[in-house]
This record gives C-alpha cells, structure tokens and sequence, in this order.
C-alpha cells in the first residue's frame, strides 16, 4: 500500500482531485491532499497525473523510500489553445557536443510551448547524460520523455536505469481540452521487468477515469499495435482509439517525418533535431497546436537562413515544399510533386508554363509527394507517401484513376513511379508494387523481409529486363520486370544502406553505401570491385556516366569525379557547408549534394544543400558561376541553352538566365 500527500510546491498547500498512479492502480487526492494506492507487485515509480514545470517533482521512486510519498508540484495551467513540440530518437551517445539544443531552444523561445515530448532513443549508456542536455532548466519550459528501445538499460530489470532518472515509462496528464497518455515501447535492448499487458490495463482504467469531455493524445516511441485501424487487442485487453476519443498517436522510432490521417486519428512521426532521418528525413521539430479539440501541425526544419535568391527571370511559390521531386519537363511545360509533413495538408502536382511560370493546373493528393512525378502518352502519374497511386490527366491535372497501394508497418513510403511499358512500378522499396498503366490493376508484387524506406529511385535495367531495388538497411536486389520474382540480392555491406540511387550501364551497375562505391555484376549479383572513398556517399542522387568519368553526388564533399576502372577519385567539386541535413545521421560542416549532378558540354551544374546552384567546369573543377537559390535545392536543376530552372526546399520553382 502507498499512502502520501500531494502539495502546491511554493505554498505547501495540499492539492485536491490530484490523480495519483503506481501503474497499474490510479486514486485522487482527497480534499487534504492525501490519497492511498492499493499497491501493486511490479511497481516502481509513484507518479502523479497533471503537468509540472519541474522535471522531476511529478515522480517518486518507490525503491528505498520509506514512510508517505509526498510530493511537491508546481502544476501547470494550460487554456484550451496551446501548442507543443516533438522530437525523438536523440540518441547522444559518443557524442561530446549536442549542438542541436540551441535548435530547441530557439524553437521554444519563438514558439512558448506548453511543454516538449522527446519520445525516446536517448541513448544506451548515455541515457544519464541526456538528462543533463534535455531538461525543464535548459528549454525554459517543462520536458517530458517517453522510453525507446534502446533507452532499456537497467542492471536488474530494462526500465530501471530510466526510471531513475526519467520517472514512469507510462504515464498520463491533461493540457487545455486533450488528456496526453504516454506509453511504453515495451521492450528493447534489455528485458523489460513488466508484462506487455501492464500499461494498457493501466491505460483503460486511466481512460475510464478520464474527462469524457476531453479528447486523447498519445504520446509513444512508436506507433499503434493496430497502426491504421487503431483497434488494438493485447491480452485481455481490447481498445477501440476512436471511440475512446483518441485524435492522434505522436511517436518516433523510425526517423521519418510523415503524418497520416486515418479516419480522424493521425499516425504523426518526427525525425531527429539535428540530422537526416534513416529515410533521409530532414533534421527538424515538429510543433502541434492545441484549439480546443482541434489540433494542426507543421515541422520546424534545423534550418538557417541563407543569402536571398539572385535575380532571376520569374519563381513561382508552390503549396508545401519540394524535397526529393524532380522537376520534369513536358511539352515546354513543367511537372513537380510538392510534400508537406504537417497537417491539414498542402501538397500536391503542378503543371507549370516553364516560359512565365504560371500555374496551369494544379491537383491536390491527399499526402505530401516526396519523389519524382512521371509521364507518358498525356498522363501523369505519382505516388503520395501514403501510397495512393494516382492517374491524372496531363493537360488539365483530372483524375483518371488512382489506387491504394497497400504498405507495410507505419503506411509510408518515398518511392517514385516507374513506367516500364505498360507497367507502373511503385510502391515501397519494403514493398514493391507493379500495377498496369491503363487500369491501375495489381500485375506483381514482391515485398523484402525488412527495409526501411529512402528516397532511392527505382531503376530499370533494360539490358537484362531488371528492376533494380535499393531497400534500405538491407539489400540491392534485381527483380524480374514481368513476374517480379527476386533474381539476385547484395546483403553485405556496403550496399545494405540504400539511400543511393544507382547508375546501370551496359556492363555494370555503380552504386554506393555510406563511404564506399561499388561496381556490381548486374547479372550475377555480385560486387566485383569495392573502393573505401573515405568520404560519405549517403545521397538521394544518382553517379552520371559522362565519357570516362563517374560524377557522383555526395553527402560531406559536393560532387566527386570517379574513374570507372579503378573506381579512385579523380577530383572533386566543393559546396558551401549545407544549411539543411538530410542525410542519415550526417550533421556539422557536410557539403551535400542530393540530386543527381547535369553535364552540359565542358560544364558540371548542381544544386547543393547550401542553398546554391553551382556551375563548374568539368574538367579543371574551377567554379564558373555560383547562384543564390535563396533555400537549399535537393533535385537536379533542368537545364537548357536559354536557362536554369530550380525547385527549392521552401517550395520555389526558379528560372534563371544562363
């Protein structure tokens, strides 16, 4: 049994209808203040259910302590409109400088959130030190945390480390109009000391006792059991999230920033603060605002301003923002998908005059496009990270069709659209789809046993009638174009890390993995030459094959020049450090190159990470011209006699004279 008192913490005044949890059981204080908890065998931390603004007075450890559990709390009033921000997967171990907190606190200053959820993946044996990074004192607002898997630490049991410093792995607490509900991941590096069952027998009763008023926000390392139907059913215990008035769940884990609407329950995922994300996911936090039941959301990307943009002949300002969709020319007109991370959205395809920049159509899809768009015979098509597949018709942007292609895990994906004859190839690099091009019918499918999505192009291979598939953290493979049966795969290192798109030729395929390129045998599979470049490749981009010279886009060091033989540098082609970090846990003085580089006679012309367009001379890698974008650009430019068109990450199309 715990017995205590729960007191205002500058007054010592006792706090009544105070919720009190052990977690399992949960009371309230009566008008002194005091409650009593039945107890329970697994309990290890006391904590109370309202937010504090200190760190660590809404918590007591149960091991060593004897006597009532009193608490002192400086308890938050929060109106019905309000905001909060989102980070995750943190993860500082090693590390000597947590640059990024300057980020945070900037954010927090313009923003004056009610509080900041980190949700986990501190890291392992620097779970301690985090807290010293990430507190209430050092954001100047209170901080709250949700365990990741591998935040499992502890001597006796996963959680104890954590708890002793962080306080309960599940928790609940109200702001304005929403009861916030944090849980548990559950398991992770070390064993867990709870049963699976424990925190959502807890959270029924936490929802039973709840303000029906109110509507729910939950607050975990990852997703739902159910992701998308958000029914979930573990042990004896079967939760219906809509009907219990849940409106989102806020996790991390994957390092992806995306945000699904599923019947009025969003799936909202966030990154990492300080680098790009596993999908190459753009270093940010996000911020969700509060009215009433209500919420929007919108990402804060770790992004400086860069110098303004130089004069140029016409930009146009799209809804949302442009990452990994390439400009694509049709007809003297141009064609670029727009994403956006937030919520409600704004995204979509547009068809531009490519001589004024006008608008000539634009189509709106229900979530944000984050590679390229494709055309033949008059039609568009695309694929939203929610994959929706989408038919449209060129010459005004009707819909012709489109179809649900069904994803695996947390129902997101950065694929592109490839036409191969009369296939669409699309889907997931996970989950690869090929549907007819006419009717959107289901032709082949064929899905790995784990991947994590990137922004790798689908590539074909006409040669051998292959498609080449980059699945991140697991292989490149080759699937048969008309069965879609898998051919080959490389597992080994360096070619399981699978952001790179990769170049086929005739003879080979050249490829790339975090700081190794690769010639590949493209009929049987195999690496036939590795050379560590000693500089980090881990790009959307793919190399260009221009004479007898590779140029491959980079992550830390602009574009490199590779001889194809011997696979050594040649030379390279310096950037400005990129004021955007987008590749995989790749942050500080990186000069990153996303898109795929253009030659164009003796000149090599690139957009950078730095938020520049830069024109070399391909030969003697003397810098011809550098153009001010105004915003980093992460797409190969369209280049003509006449002119340079840019898409930039703030959601420009640019024309620029040559």
């Amino acid at each position: 049994m715990f017995t205590g008192t729960v007191y205002s913490k500058y007054d010592r005044r006792p706090l009544a209808g105070i919720p009190v949890s052990d977690g399992l059981n949960i009371t309230t204080t009566d008008q002194e203040g005091r409650f009593t908890l039945e107890g329970w065998e697994r309990a290890h931390v006391l904590h109370v259910g309202v937010l504090t603004r200190g760190f660590d007075d809404w918590f007591l450890n149960i091991d060593g302590h004897e006597g009532d559990y009193d608490f002192f709390i400086d308890k938050v009033e929060v109106g019905s409109d309000f905001c909060f921000l989102h980070t995750s997967d943190t993860e500082i171990e090693g590390r000597r400088v947590i640059h990024w907190i300057d980020f945070l606190r900037d954010k927090v200053k313009e923003e004056k959130p009610a509080f900041f959820i980190n949700t986990g993946d501190l890291a392992r044996y620097d779970v301690p030190r985090h807290l010293l990074v990430m507190n209430s004192d050092v954001l100047n607002c209170p901080v709250r945390y949700t365990i990741g898997n591998h935040d499992f630490h502890g001597k006796e049991y996963g959680e104890q480390l954590y708890e002793s410093i962080y306080g309960p792995t599940w928790y609940s607490f109200d702001c304005g109009d929403i009861h916030f509900i944090a849980l548990s991941i559950g398991a992770g590096d070390k064993p867990s000391g709870y049963r699976w069952e424990d925190q959502w027998i807890w959270m029924q009763r936490d929802l039973a006792r709840m303000d029906k008023s109110k509507k729910v926000i939950v607050l975990d390392h990852t997703h739902c059991p159910d992701e998308t139907g958000f029914h979930p059913t573990i042990g004896e215990v079967s939760l219906d999230m809509k009907k219990e008035g849940v409106i989102a769940w806020v996790f991390g884990h994957y390092h992806s920033n995306f945000l699904n609407d599923y019947d009025g329950i969003c799936n909202v995922c966030t990154a990492r603060p300080d680098s790009g994300g596993i999908d190459s996911s753009e270093a940010g936090v996000r911020k969700l605002s509060i009215s009433g039941h209500t919420f929007s959301s919108e990402m804060l990307y770790n992004m400086p301003t860069v110098p303004p943009c130089d004069e140029y002949v016409w930009q146009t300002a799209l809804e949302g923002r442009v990452s990994y969709s390439t400009p694509l020319a049709v007809d003297g007109d141009i064609l670029v998908g727009t994403f956006d991370d937030g919520f409600p959205k704004r995204c979509g395809v547009y068809r531009l005059d490519s001589e004024t920049g006008a608008v000539r159509w634009y189509f709106a899809t229900e979530n944000g496009i984050k590679n390229n768009v494709a055309y033949e015979d008059g039609k568009v098509y695309v694929q939203d990270s929610k994959g929706w597949l989408y038919c449209l018709q060129g010459d005004n942007g009707s819909l012709l069709w489109k179809v649900k292609t069904p994803l695996t895990r947390a129902e997101f994906t950065m694929s592109d659209v490839l036409i191969v004859g009369d296939l669409l190839v699309t889907g997931k690099q996970r989950h690869v789809h090929a549907y007819n091009k006419q009717t959107g019918e289901l032709v082949w499918e064929y899905a790995f046993p784990s991947a994590e999505p990137s922004p790798a192009r689908f590539v074909y291979d006409k040669y051998r009638r292959q498609l080449i598939v980059s699945a991140q953290w697991r292989a490149m493979a080759a699937l048969d174009i008309d069965t879609g049966e898998c051919k080959w795969q490389i597992t080994d290192k360096p070619l399981w890390f699978r952001t790179e798109t990769p170049l086929v030729t005739e003879n080979w395929i050249y490829a790339c993995g975090l700081d190794d390129i690769a010639k590949v045998d493209p009929v049987k599979g195999e690496m036939v030459k590795v050379v560590n470049i000693g500089k980090r490749m881990d790009v959307s981009g793919a190399p260009v094959l221009d004479g007898d010279t590779l140029y491959y886009p980079s992550a830390a060091t602009g574009v490199i020049a590779v001889d194809p033989e011997s696979m050594e540098c040649l030379r390279t082609f310096p950037t400005d450090n990129a004021v955007l970090f987008s590749s995989p846990y790749l942050f500080g003085e990186m000069q990153t190159v996303e898109g795929s580089p253009i030659i164009d006679g003796d000149e090599l012309i690139f957009t950078a990470s730095d938020g520049n367009l830069w024109i070399y001379d391909k030969h003697t890698a003397q810098v011809k011209r550098k153009i001010h974008l105004g915003a980093p650009s992460m797409v190969s430019p369209l280049v003509t006699d006449e002119a340079l068109i840019v898409a930039d990450f703030a959601g420009h199309i640019t024309k620029f004279a040559r």
